[in-house]
Order: C-alpha cells, then structure tokens, then sequence
C-alpha cells in the first residue's frame, strides 16, 4: 500500500539576480557558408550551451524556457537563417532580468558586424 512515511530534505537559497535583461547568457560563431548540418549543430550546440550556463548560476532546468521548443517560430527561424551568408555570431540572450528562482526566457539574436540583423523572442 506504499510508505507509511516519507522523508523528504528542504534546501532554502537566496534568490538572487543571475541574468540582467539582453544579457548574453551563451554565444556561437557559425559560417554560413558551411553545409546545413554544421550550422544546425552550431544552434543545438548554443541552445545546450545556454541551458547549462543557466543550470551552473543556479536556475533549475524547469525554470529555462527555451525558444528551440516552440517549432514553427523555430523552423522559421532556421530558415531566415540560411537566408543570409558569411560568418554571424548567434547569441542566446535573457529577456527580462532573471533571478535564481527562475524562470529565464532566452530569445536568439543573429548578429553580423555589430548589427542584430534578426532574432527570436519567447512569448512568456
């Protein structure tokens, strides 16, 4: 019929600010002018990169929501993407300050000699 009793432990942290708002939270280089592959792997490989990066300041990983889940903001995003040509940066970005206790909504920017030629934005 189960446990008769639980035992459970309680952790109490501080919740302090880990991201300020458009703070770059990860950061990739990618050649557009490499194969489709590369430069997909170049984008999961950011999106991990920011999770984790999120996870070490201390933000569970429930709390980190993702543009990567959203598909068919994504997929277009993706498109655009290959639209363009030549090396960009792609950067994952808090949205909104972010403190320990989460949640932290990362939006993408597509950068190319200093100017944000486009980007992604979670909706929270």
């Amino acid at each position: 019929m189960g446990e008769a009793l639980v035992r459970g432990f309680l952790e109490v942290l501080p919740n302090e600010l880990v991201f300020e708002a458009d703070e770059v939270v990860a950061e990739v280089v990618v050649d557009l002018d490499v194969n489709l592959n590369e430069v997909f792997d170049r984008v999961y490989w950011l999106l991990e990169a920011a999770r984790f990066q999120g996870e070490r300041q201390g933000i569970l990983p429930a709390q980190i929501q993702m543009v990567g889940g959203r598909n068919p903001e994504f997929r277009e995003f993706v498109e655009r993407l290959l639209e363009e040509s030549g090396e960009v940066r792609i950067q994952a970005v808090s949205q909104d300050s972010t403190y320990t206790a989460g949640p932290l909504f990362l939006n993408l920017k597509v950068v190319q000699n200093e100017e944000v030629l486009f980007e992604l934005t979670v909706d929270n």
